[in-house]
């Protein structure tokens, strides 16, 4: 199995927004989830406090399956939704038992 991690700063979401754009924001990362039928597993966390932070966390079976995963029309779609909003930390992808 495969975790991909993703972790994003929103600090590009205006104050006047920030609750509505980030339940948005969760919201469209869960139906990637539920929609790619290459992700067995998705959850997404959200940290409130300076700085706020969205975490996603996804599996999947193979690397092959992940890769599936990262060219679909709808993550791709995603990511520039996100790119409006947020600024990338980080990414993290590995094996796991």
């Amino acid at each position: 199995m495969v975790r991909h991690i993703v972790m994003w700063s929103l600090d590009k979401v205006p104050s006047e927004m920030y609750d509505h754009t980030v339940s948005e924001l969760r919201e469209m990362l869960l139906i990637l989830g539920d929609s790619i039928s290459s992700v067995l597993h998705a959850e997404v966390g959200v940290q409130d406090e300076d700085p706020p932070l969205i975490v996603l966390n996804m599996d999947f079976r193979t690397w092959e399956d992940l890769e599936a995963y990262r060219v679909h029309t709808e993550h791709e779609a995603a990511v520039k939704v996100l790119r409006k909003y947020t600024t990338k930390l980080g990414a993290v992808d590995y094996e796991i038992p």
